[in-house]
């Protein structure tokens, strides 16, 4: 890895640039003052993705831990099989969030050939479901380490493209972050030409129903949606794989049942 970079720093040059507004700059310069670790990009042969995965480990998800261990690591493998990831230029990081964020690893390079690189496979000792779920708040702050990325590709005179990936079973418990300004920020970089995919899949059961995973959807600005079962190993495989492919590809605006 490189050295670190100052977050705050990072994200007001992308303003300087013009690829945030000013509003975007001020909404997301807030609290902000610490570094984040880069990625050395030196021999990267293309412009790189940058892909941020949030998953949900807040106790409701308890029910259906052992899914998830399986299902994480499916959708790592049809990242793998992608022409960018072939390429060493798709950088992964991974957060866990129940009432606070916790990083699973920094934007690594996503090898071809799994067992290769220092992207973190879930595993029972580092996934233990429990607490509440601070949605907004975690996404915010993992946003401000996109940004960070984008700003450092563009001082290496590189064109970088972004994706979010959201895995969740319930609504934000814990406020402090407006998700318009998740929504408006997702907009300017979409509208940039840098955002390329937003997918949110949710787990669906008694305290989150389709429509209230809709209703997230629109607050958040997210492309696509998936929905399935939480009760049902089968299903969240498939809406990890699904949500993988959709990311893969760049997703448009859709929503698919699981069933």
């Amino acid at each position: 890895m490189a050295n670190n970079y100052d977050v705050h720093q990072g994200i007001s040059d992308l303003a300087k640039n013009n690829t945030i507004s000013d509003e975007a700059r001020g909404h997301f310069t807030k609290g902000s003052n610490r570094t984040e670790e880069l990625p050395e990009m030196d021999a990267v042969p293309t412009d790189p993705v940058f892909l941020t995965v949030l998953i949900d480990s807040s106790g409701s998800m308890d029910v259906c831990k052992e899914a998830v261990l399986e299902s994480h690591p499916l959708m790592l493998n049809v990242l793998r099989e992608s022409q960018i990831a072939g390429l060493d230029a798709l950088f992964v990081k991974q957060d866990l969030f129940n009432t606070s964020r916790q990083k699973l690893n920094s934007f690594t390079p996503l090898s071809s050939d799994e067992g290769s690189d220092n992207v973190t496979i879930l595993t029972s000792s580092n996934y233990s479901p429990d607490g509440g779920t601070a949605l907004y708040k975690t996404l915010h702050s993992s946003l401000q380490d996109l940004l960070v990325m984008l700003s450092y590709a563009q001082k290496n005179d590189l064109k970088p493209q972004a994706s979010v990936a959201l895995i969740t079973d319930g609504k934000d418990t814990e406020g402090e972050v407006d998700p318009r300004v998740i929504r408006n920020l997702l907009q300017e970089l979409r509208e940039q030409k840098i955002l390329k995919s937003c997918v949110l899949i949710g787990l669906l059961n008694s305290n989150l129903t389709q429509v209230e995973l809709e209703e997230i959807r629109n607050k958040l600005g997210f492309d696509t949606c998936i929905n399935c079962g939480q009760d049902s190993d089968r299903e969240i495989r498939q809406a990890f794989i699904m949500g993988s492919h959709a990311i893969a590809a760049g997703s448009k605006s859709t929503g698919r049942t699981i069933s």
